[in-house]
């Protein structure tokens, strides 16, 4: 029974009475070893009446084996894995080792299990409860944090316990099981819960303190409850273990019980609470006889617990069933079924801790014997085992790692490969091994391992691979650590080393150093980046001719101006969108370039077509990519509903696909978009967000977005002053040189011309672009500004006139809008108010419909100020009200797609589609699926 939890344990039913209603819910409880995560589990898997219950475990040991704890949560549903759309079927089968995988299957891994979790929640809800989840490797931690983000309307609950602060709260949180253990590099084990609910648990309350003590040690002095109550400051597994010791101050495990009357002195200077527990557990343990003691430290390193491998590993130490019985009757563990647990992890790091340096060695080469049939666990007891250089653990592990690298697990490859090199024979082999290793601590993101993996391998690495491979290391360690400027010059160096003997690696190099100079809003780096590219030897076979016309053209429209850089960049979107598949990176640089050159549609049917293409083959990495340009292109046809939709799901990729950058462009969208709908407090809130990005690694994109965005807040609430400002401030640095760049400038001729102002650098800067656009609506915003700073009226209302000759051959409905709006303005103020309510009331109605509420007020007051008191009602457009997630369900529903296939597109699941339909229909007024298809949906 838990004592003093009445809170938390409300909080858990909750979630169960949801799911009982169809509901999901996830929530991650937190708190130091011993505080009662554990018992929490236990309760909720108490009051689970009528649920199909999944147990997971992070185990020490197993954190640097890929999918590992996810299989251990998992393997009781996998009969229902046939029931799954075939790409997820294979990719989660292909993690759990149950088929071949393939590299970029690591994203349909975590819709898999999404999908799963719901095929299993069919007939009845589903509890799944994961312990240690500090412990799970990163793959199975990936996997189940996106599938946890996802849950909705399933009728799953999802419940982690982990350590509070685990990682970085240093050794006294620790099991002890790291590499001392000679098993595993303690590396791949964490699990970040941020964005999912969490409850932290503290310490008990002195009543409910006392209540367990008493039912632990009845009898115990008074004196002593007092004290440890004080000392256990609440814990309860420290409740009922430190009365087992003689005394705070004891500073060996005792091996006696404890005394009821005993009544030491206080020792403020006595151990960490965790260590005093190990010691208490040390105590019992030493307790044991021989045998026992070996069959609790092959339990320690066995890691899934299989009773089979267990006892035959005691069986090949000398120790029999009577062993292990004797172990389980101390209640350290628990034999269940073919499962042998510890009852804490401090018991299992007590164990491994209390046995001797030998006996390890052989307990490893026992279950390494054993496990011939698991090949990932086998090289770890392998290298465990060795007490030297072994190259048949070396080439265990590496092959290892390729699995892992297979099955999308970059961090346990990493770990795999380090330990490798620790064990390899000769110096090359070490030094190709420890370079590998480097390559994938980079791409995870462990930057002062890679740092020192790299410091390492120079020493050692064959020469003509390390001069093209460290370059770029160095450099995307420099750019992650926030030099993005190093970054630059380590790529420019490393291909000037190089370029005589492979010239297409240092091209390569030369386009990152070009797109990253791009990113970061530097001309010099830019154009010293494309002219280098530009005199490279390249040849047809390097396949960089449109990466080196890329960067040429970049270059281009900061020397020769847009006249000369659109037709260039022309060619790189006609040569990429002929490409056949996404895969190669070239029909992503053509939906870039087509946005540069305002082909807004072009832009948005490359990346669409090319974003589908990377659903189906799970590249979430440039998915997220193509989500900012689909966003960019939706703002700008005026599908703000879309674009909105488009950015969040972004957002939350990013998240997972680890890219911060992307993720403050992002937000930088959603703050425009707040902007333009007059939603202050969201606007604000992204656009810091988009800052915090910036400032952390220099990208200019999202505070190009984040600036613009401020601006165009302050333009449509009337504060023409301080939209001046923020444009002008931005433009005067490194947004200069980004894409929303010229499209800064009709809003810097709209505040200036409020105001009084000249604004003819802005007006040129426009002109330039949009004469080397030559497209209809940007010709028609030329115009809108031509006229704004003409001070003849008959001129201007020509200007205007033309605006709105060249709007109505479409192309870009908020720009036509705001042209009509001022159009409008300009009539009334020339007396014309019969002509300026027709312009007038087209900007109020798009307006609205794009719900830009301070643009629609200012049109309205505009129209009663034309002397239009009867203005028309607000559109009915039933399409409003829905949430963007919404708008995208109805959307693929109203085509056709069914609620599987609709989840399986936007990585949800299908009863989470059906729960939007249901709450869509009555906002769209239809009772059916049928009736979607008649609807004139945007």
């Amino acid at each position: 029974m838990l004592r003093g939890r009445e809170s938390e344990q409300r909080a858990v039913g909750a979630l169960l009475d949801r799911a009982r209603e169809g509901r999901s819910g996830v929530l991650v409880i937190s708190g130091e070893p011993g505080i009662g995560k554990t018992a929490l589990l236990a309760y909720a898997e108490e009051r689970a009446a009528g649920f199909q219950v999944l147990r997971g475990l992070g185990v020490e040991t197993e954190a640097d084996l890929p999918y590992a704890s996810l299989h251990l949560l998992l393997r009781g549903g996998l009969d229902r894995l046939d029931a799954l759309p075939g790409p997820q079927a294979a990719a989660l089968a292909g993690a759990l080792g149950l088929a071949a995988a393939r590299p970029d299957d690591r994203f349909h891994v975590g819709v898999a299990v999404l999908s799963l979790l719901a095929e299993l929640a069919e007939d009845r809800p589903l509890l799944c409860l994961v312990d240690d989840a500090h412990w799970l490797d990163q793959a199975s931690a990936r996997a189940l944090r996106f599938a946890a983000r996802r849950l909705h309307a399933e009728g799953v609950v999802l419940l982690f316990a982990a350590r509070d602060g685990f990682g970085t709260s240093g050794p006294d949180l620790g099991d002890g099981l790291g590499p001392g253990s000679g098993f595993g590099g303690g590396f791949g084990g964490g699990f970040d819960a941020a964005g999912l609910p969490e409850l932290r648990l503290g310490g008990l309350d002195d009543d409910s303190a006392a209540r367990l003590l008493a039912e632990a040690a009845p009898g115990l002095a008074a004196t002593a409850r007092a004290r440890i109550i004080e000392e256990s400051a609440g814990n309860p597994l420290a409740l009922l273990e430190l009365p087992r010791l003689p005394g705070p101050s004891s500073a060996q495990p005792s091996a006696q019980p404890y005394d009821p009357a005993y009544d030491p002195p206080f020792d403020r200077g006595a151990p960490p609470l965790p260590e005093r527990l190990r010691r208490a557990y040390a105590a019992r343990i030493g307790r044991l006889p021989a045998d026992a003691r070996t069959a609790l430290l092959v339990t320690a390193l066995a890691d899934d617990g299989d009773l089979a491998v267990v006892t035959g590993a005691c069986a090949a130490l000398g120790a029999g069933p009577a062993a292990l019985g004797a172990a389980e009757q101390s209640g350290l563990v628990a034999v269940t079924g073919r499962q042998v647990r510890f009852a804490h992890p401090l018991m299992r790091a007590a164990a491994v801790r209390l046995s001797t340096y030998d006996l390890r060695l052989k307990a490893h080469a026992a279950l390494a014997g054993l496990l011939r049939d698991q090949p990932d666990r086998r090289a770890w007891h392998l290298a465990a085992a060795a007490t030297g250089p072994d190259e048949s653990a070396a080439r265990a592990l590496e092959d290892l790692a390729a699995r892992a690298e297979r099955r999308g697990a970059a961090v346990s490859a990493c770990a795999a490969l380090e330990r490798a090199a620790e064990l390899s024979e000769d110096g090359p082999a070490k030094g190709r091994r420890l370079l590998s290793a480097a390559e994938r601590a980079t791409e995870t993101g462990q930057l002062r391992r890679a740092q020192r993996l790299i410091e390492a391998a120079v020493a050692l690495a064959p020469e003509q691979g390390a001069r093209g491979t460290l370059p770029r290391l160095r450099a995307r360690i420099a750019f992650g650590q926030g030099s993005p400027h190093l970054a630059h010059d380590l790529l420019l160096e490393g291909a000037a080393q190089i370029a005589a003997e492979d010239r297409g690696t240092a091209g390569q190099m030369l386009v990152e150093a070009a797109s990253n100079a791009n990113r970061l809003g530097d001309a010099g780096r830019l154009i010293e980046a494309a002219a280098r590219l530009r005199e490279l030897d390249l040849r047809p076979e390097d396949d960089l001719d449109l990466a080196r016309q890329s960067a040429h053209s970049m270059a281009m429209l900061l020397t020769d101006g847009p006249a000369a850089a659109l037709p260039v960049m022309r060619e790189v979107v006609a040569g990429g969108s002929r490409v056949a598949s996404v895969m190669n990176t070239r029909r992503i640089n053509a939906s870039y370039f087509a946005l540069r050159t305002g082909d807004f549609p072009a832009a948005w049917e490359i990346a669409r077509a090319a974003a589908d293409e990377c659903r189906a083959g799970g590249e979430v990495g440039k998915l997220v990519i193509l989500h900012i340009t689909l966003a960019t292109a939706e703002i700008f046809l005026g599908r703000f509903a879309d674009a909105a939709a488009t950015a969040e799901e972004g957002l939350l990729l990013s998240a997972e696909s680890g890219g911060p950058s992307r993720a403050g462009c992002m937000r930088g969208i959603l703050a425009w978009l707040a902007a333009a709908r007059g939603e202050a407090e969201r606007c604000a809130a992204h656009a810091a967000a988009a800052r915090e990005h910036h400032d952390a690694n220099g990208i200019v994109n999202g505070l190009a977005w984040a600036q613009w965005a401020q601006a165009l807040l302050d333009l449509g609430r009337g504060r023409a002053a301080e939209a001046l400002e923020r444009l002008e401030a931005a433009l005067a640095g490194p947004v200069r040189l980004q894409f929303q760049a010229v499209h800064l400038a009709p809003d810097q001729i709209e505040a200036a011309a409020r105001l009084g102002r000249p604004a003819g650098e802005a007006l040129d800067r426009y002109a330039r672009w949009a004469e080397a656009a030559d497209l209809p609506w940007a010709r028609a915003v030329l115009e809108r500004c031509r006229a704004l700073l003409e001070p003849d009226g008959e001129r201007a209302l020509g200007h205007f006139a033309a605006a709105a000759r060249l709007h109505a051959r479409g192309g870009h409905p908020w720009e036509a809008a705001r042209t009509a709006l001022l159009h409008g303005e300009r009539l009334r103020r020339e007396r014309r108010k019969r002509e300026a309510r027709t312009h007038l009331r087209a900007a109020l109605e798009t307006f609205r419909r794009l719900e830009a509420r301070p643009w629609a007020e200012r049109a309205a007051n505009e129209l009663r100020a034309a002397g239009d008191g009867d203005l028309p009602a607000a559109g009915t457009d039933a399409t409003s009200a829905l949430s963007p997630q919404e708008l995208q369900i109805v959307r693929l529903a109203a085509a056709g797609r069914t609620n599987k296939e609709i989840g399986a597109r936007l990585f949800l699941s299908p009863k989470t589609v059906s729960y939007h339909l249901y709450r869509a229909f009555p906002k769209l007024g239809v009772t059916s699926r049928a009736q979607l298809a008649g609807l004139d949906l945007p």
